[in-house]
């Protein structure tokens, strides 16, 4: 993946996130998109 990839990827995440209450899983990918920065 690059950043373009990962950046497309986070923000479906976020859009994700606020259309919903922040399941448990909205919340572990995002811990696993953090780490892929690293």
């Amino acid at each position: 993946m690059n950043q373009q990839d990962i950046e497309q990827v986070v923000k479906a995440v976020l859009l994700k996130m606020q259309s919903s209450d922040t399941p448990p899983a909205a919340v572990h990918e995002m811990g696993v998109f953090a780490s892929l920065d690293d």
